[in-house]
């Protein structure tokens, strides 16, 4: 395997300042401000809000290993697809 690599720039400055700037920056600032945080009281009435991440079934650790492998399977497809 070889890397093509040059020190050329293709894209001009502005443009990865903007993507910097919305891809990265804008989400987390996004999340963070429309992010509310529930009262004592209400995650006592109302315990389906918080049961699925107590009881672990959004995030479980398998998932993890499912996306690294994922994430690997994808780059050697694009790898090997952008250099036939």
């Amino acid at each position: 395997l070889y890397c093509g690599f040059s020190g050329a720039v293709m894209i001009d400055q502005m443009y990865l300042m903007l993507y910097n700037l919305l891809f990265t920056s804008l989400p987390p600032l996004a999340i963070g401000i429309y992010d509310r945080i529930a009262s004592p009281d209400i995650l006592l009435t109302s315990p389906e809000l918080y049961s699925r991440g107590r009881l672990a079934l959004v995030y479980k650790p398998h998932s993890f290993w499912i996306t690294m492998a994922d994430a690997l399977y994808q780059s050697i497809v694009i790898f090997f697809v952008t250099e036939a």
